[in-house]
C-alpha cells in the first residue's frame, strides 16, 4: 500500500512539474519599443494579431517574432555601419554621379503579418534592394548639376517615390530621406564649380550697380530736399538786402528832404531873392568853419 501512494505522489509531482514547465513555456514577453507576432513551430502557422512590449500568454511552445516599432535607417555610405556603399547613377545628361544617402523608415504596424508573410524573418534585403533601384531609377531623371544647384528638389522628389514604393512592397512608410554627399566626374566638377564661381561673380557685380543705382537716387533724393532750401536762403537774403537798401533810400531822401526845407527856409529868412545868393552864403559860412592856418583858396 506504501508503494502505490509513493506511486501516486510520484505521478502527482510530475504532473504538476509538467503543467508548471508548459505554462511557463507559453508566456513570451517583447521588449520596449517591439512590436511583435505570435508564431507557432509546432504547426508552422502565425497569427494575424499583432502583440506590443509587455508580457503575454501565447501557448505551449509559442513564440515572438519581433519587429522595432521605433525608427529605422537604412544608409548607402563609406560609413563601417552602412547597409551598403554610395549610390551610382547615370545623370540625365549622360554622366556617373555617386551619392551617399540615408532614410528614415517605420513598419507599417497594421501590416507586420503581411510583410512575414511575404518575406519571412529577413525583409531587410529585399526592401534594401527595393530602395537602391527606385533610388538609381529616380537619380538618372535629372540632370548633373541639380545635385549641386539644387539638390532639395532631387531630395524630395526621390523621398516621395521611395515611400510609395515602400508603402507598397515593404508596408513601411519612409519619414525623411537625406542626401549626404554627391560626386561627379572631376573634369565635370571642376568646370561646374568655375560656373558657380562665375554665377557667383555676376551676382555679386550686380549687387554693386544696385548699391550704385541705390547711393545715387539717396544723394537726386536729398539733392532734391535741399535745393528748396537753399532757394529759401537765397531769396531770404535778396529780401533782407531788399529791405536794407530800400530803408538806407528812405533814410538818405528824408535827411535831404529836411535839408532842402533848411535851405529854403533860411533863404526865405535872410531874404534872398536868388538861389546863387543862398549859394554864395553857403560858401561863406563853409569857409569860415575852416581853421585859416589850413586854409587855401583858390581865386
Amino acid at each position: 500500500m506504501s508503494g502505490v501512494c509513493k506511486c501516486i505522489g510520484c505521478s502527482v509531482c510530475l504532473l504538476v512539474v509538467v503543467v508548471i514547465v508548459f505554462v511557463i513555456l507559453s508566456f513570451s514577453s517583447l521588449p520596449v519599443n517591439t512590436n511583435g507576432l505570435d508564431y507557432s513551430p509546432i504547426t508552422k502557422k502565425i497569427s494575424p494579431m499583432v502583440y506590443e512590449s509587455g508580457f503575454h500568454y501565447l501557448g505551449f511552445m509559442h513564440k515572438f517574432i519581433e519587429y522595432p516599432s521605433t525608427m529605422l535607417t537604412f544608409d548607402f555610405s563609406k560609413t563601417s555601419t552602412a547597409n551598403r556603399q554610395p549610390l551610382e547613377a547615370r545623370s540625365k545628361d549622360g554622366l556617373m554621379v555617386s551619392f551617399s544617402t540615408q532614410f528614415q523608415y517605420q513598419l507599417q504596424t497594421a501590416n507586420l503579418t503581411k510583410l512575414y508573410t511575404r518575406y519571412g524573418d529577413d525583409y531587410k534585403n529585399p526592401c534594401i534592394r527595393f530602395a537602391v533601384d527606385t533610388m538609381t531609377d529616380k537619380a538618372s531623371q535629372f540632370p548633373a548639376s541639380m545635385f549641386f544647384r539644387n539638390l532639395t528638389v532631387v531630395v524630395m522628389d526621390m523621398q516621395e517615390t521611395v515611400n510609395a514604393v515602400f508603402q507598397k512592397e515593404c508596408y513601411a512608410n519612409v519619414q525623411t530621406l537625406q542626401i549626404t554627399e554627391a560626386d561627379l566626374p572631376s573634369r565635370y566638377e571642376d568646370a561646374l564649380t568655375a560656373t558657380n564661381v562665375a554665377l557667383q561673380e555676376k551676382i555679386t557685380v550686380a549687387q554693386e550697380q544696385n548699391n550704385t543705382v541705390i547711393d545715387m537716387e539717396t544723394l537726386i533724393k536729398q539733392a532734391m530736399i535741399a535745393a528748396p532750401i537753399v532757394v529759401n536762403q537765397a531769396n531770404a537774403t535778396v529780401n533782407a538786402l531788399l529791405n536794407t537798401n530800400q530803408a538806407k533810400m528812405e533814410a538818405y531822401y528824408a535827411v535831404t528832404k529836411s535839408e532842402a526845407q533848411g535851405y529854403k527856409l533860411m533863404k526865405t529868412q535872410l531874404g534872398f531873392s536868388q538861389d546863387a545868393d543862398l549859394l554864395k552864403y553857403i560858401k561863406v559860412k563853409a569857409i569860415n568853419s575852416f581853421n585859416p592856418k589850413n586854409l587855401v583858396i583858390g581865386i
